[in-house]
């Protein structure tokens, strides 16, 4: 039914469900000291209230969804949703910072020293259940016509953003 939801009805969702949500402190930027990236995106976002950031300020940081830490991430996430939601045309993919780890192709195995899964949840675990619903809304909105196409939306949603926290 959350598919069906228009555009205008998913945004105003996505809006309320993260009105109330504390901005990250200003050390809580970042979760990598790695180079000097992730201390540039903290310092452009640093004291930024997500609802008034436009869709060229986030297209030029597009990264930073990479380099924040769980707090920052789920403050700012909604900026990129709402902006994909309206059909931005850039280099952001909030799609894929919510999926990420949990599709078949990210289990691992092979060379890849990381648990993309176990990262992911981490990450998200500071979302409340009604954020996690507008996410979950959000990304069935998003899920591929084909489920073969690109099956990654629609695993994230089953192993993880429709499950009960």
């Amino acid at each position: 039914a959350q598919a069906d939801m228009g555009a205008a009805e998913l945004a105003g969702l996505i809006r309320n469900a993260f009105s109330a949500t504390p901005a990250p402190a200003p050390g809580d930027m970042t979760a990598s000291t790695e180079g000097s990236e992730p201390f540039e995106y903290a310092v452009e976002f640093r004291g930024r209230d997500w609802r008034g950031l436009s869709v060229e300020f986030l297209g030029r940081h597009s990264a930073a969804l990479s380099f924040f830490s769980p707090a920052a991430f789920r403050y700012f996430i909604p900026a990129y949703m709402l902006h994909h939601l309206a059909g931005a045309r850039w280099n952001a993919d909030p799609v894929f910072s919510l999926t990420h780890g949990f599709s078949d192709d990210d289990k691992g195995g092979g060379d890849d020293a990381f648990d993309w899964e176990a990262i992911a949840r981490r990450k998200f675990a500071v979302f409340l259940p009604h954020e996690r619903a507008a996410v979950a809304a959000f990304l069935a909105r998003c899920d591929a016509p084909d489920p073969f196409e690109d099956p990654r939306v629609r695993q994230a949603l089953d192993s993880y953003w429709t499950k009960p926290a």
